[in-house]
């Protein structure tokens, strides 16, 4: 019986095209992704959680991915006219406390990661990535060589692997967790967006009618809730968003970042003087201005993130330096709740930086417990156990990788 699985896995792995295959092929991709994934993926992956421990995100805590930046573009205000909220970076800001939330080791076991620079050879670069995620009680770090989800828990304190994929068919570039212990998985190979429900193959989205949705998916993220999907694929310069199901709700030209605000996407320009963040509405046409920052001179920004957002928070981090990108000043870290602001500052990293799909994360709890140790590391606690809320920030060490927790300003 074992063989003949084997053997019907191998065939159906053989008739599935790979990248730069499609014209060979005269069975249409919708049917190829239909019939591979109902087929193989229809019983659980083996050695993967059961659906109860998969997790599902809290009110408010939105798992999600980091983006390609925008080019320059016209908006500088809100569709009515009115700017959003302006902000200089003339104060100086308070360093944010930091200590060590969560690490994840090198290694070639089961609950170890890839280290890119020395024991692993990938197929290419494009499989040189993490992303990171977060549910209301679990760190998530997609190792994409090795096509698996590890995740650490904040209450136990330990390593374990939360998806992945044994039989080898998926390209995992991204995912998100959503509500009802559903997974959703982002293949840049297929270009498609896998829907899993309690271990089960769902859902394929990828195409409506002769449509092709996706060229190279950057990233998908959930909102707040985990009833809605954003994906933002850079090749076509367009994000989607879609519900529970993988129906289609809208669409809207451009790019977005791994976050909802609101319940609408949220777009980043930049230039080197000013950082913009937009909402941008299911209609597509409404685009409001939220907030505008510019660094103190000499400064000039670098590059900049949305960390994450919910109700009416939203975080984002402006890495800013005097024109060096590889000797950045410092990342300030703003948080913007209703029209009132704080800011703060953490130092700019300049570790051996992997390669990080979402470089900062929101990580929101009404209490987030602390282990005194987490895979060897002793965790240096600010003052009390428990702390509002959190960005955190893979940091790449010799060993292993480290997720920095820093205090909200």
């Amino acid at each position: 019986m074992k063989s003949r699985f084997f053997v019907l896995v191998v065939c159906l792995f053989l008739s599935t095209p790979l990248l730069g295959e499609e014209k060979k092929q005269t069975i249409p991709l919708k049917d190829r992704i239909r019939k591979t994934f109902s087929d193989v993926y229809s019983t659980p992956f083996p050695g993967t959680p059961p659906a109860s421990v998969l997790g599902t995100p809290s009110p408010g805590v939105p798992p999600a991915s980091v983006l390609g930046t925008p080019s320059p573009s016209s908006f500088s205000t809100s569709s009515s006219g009115m700017p959003g909220l302006s902000l200089s970076g003339n104060e100086k800001p308070v360093k944010l406390a930091s200590f060590t939330v969560a690490f994840f080791p090198f290694g070639a076991s089961e609950n170890q990661i890839s280290d890119f620079s020395t024991d692993l050879k990938p197929v290419s670069d494009a499989e040189q990535f993490y992303s990171l995620s977060v549910t209301e009680k679990e760190i998530l770090i997609l190792d994409a060589l090795r096509r698996r989800v590890l995740s650490f828990s904040t209450d136990a304190g330990n390593v374990r692997t939360y998806l992945r994929d044994p039989r080898g068919l998926i390209n995992i570039s991204d995912f998100a967790v959503l509500a009802e212990n559903t997974v959703a998985i982002a293949d840049n190979t297929r270009h498609a967006v896998y829907f899993f429900r309690n271990n089960r193959f769902s859902r394929a989205v990828g195409l409506i009618e002769d449509r092709e949705l996706f060229q190279f998916i950057q990233h998908i993220f959930a909102d707040e809730t985990g009833r809605m999907l954003g994906v933002y694929d850079s090749a076509k310069n367009r994000s989607f968003v879609f519900d529970l199901s993988g129906n289609l709700l809208w669409e809207v030209p451009g790019p977005a970042q791994p976050s909802f605000f609101q319940g609408n996407l949220v777009r980043v320009i930049k230039n080197d003087k000013r950082v913009q963040l937009f909402s941008v509405s299911r209609e597509g046409n409404r685009i409001r201005e939220i907030i505008n920052y510019s660094p103190r001179e000499p400064n000039i920004v670098l590059d900049a993130w949305v960390a994450g957002a919910e109700s009416d928070l939203i975080v984002f981090a402006v890495t800013e330096g005097k024109g060096n990108e590889d000797q950045p000043d410092m990342t300030r870290v703003i948080a913007l709740r209703g029209n009132k602001f704080t800011s703060g500052e953490i130092p700019a990293s300049l570790d051996l930086d992997p390669t990080v799909k979402k470089p900062f994360r929101l990580f929101r709890r009404n209490r987030i417990p602390l282990p005194s140790r987490d895979g060897g590391v002793p965790v240096n606690r600010p003052d009390g156990d428990a702390l509002a809320g959190l960005i955190l920030e893979p940091v790449a060490t010799d060993s292993g990788l480290t997720i920095i927790g820093y205090q909200l300003p």
